[in-house]
């Protein structure tokens, strides 16, 4: 199954632990352990820390203001008001 994965949250996260769940022809898959996941667009780590989701949004906020800067040179002032 590549769409399910199992996350433990927490201070202290025992990973001893496997889980497991059918596929289609009723065979146990083992899920994969990760340390993070995106859910609704928000990314969570075991931690409950949210360092990888500001990192994530303060990236996209420079890509955005890279775009306004190179195409800034091509508006004129009403335009860029506007």
């Amino acid at each position: 199954m590549k769409k399910c994965h199992v996350v433990s949250y927490g201070r202290c996260t025992v990973k001893l632990y496997t889980y497991s769940i059918c596929d289609i022809s009723n065979h146990m898959v083992p899920l994969q352990r990760r340390n993070e996941m995106l859910d609704l667009g928000v990314h969570f780590d075991e931690k409950l820390s949210f360092r990888e989701h500001q990192q994530a949004k303060i990236n996209k906020a420079y890509m955005m203001l890279g775009i306004i800067k190179r195409n800034s040179k091509y508006l004129t002032i009403p335009i860029f008001v506007l």
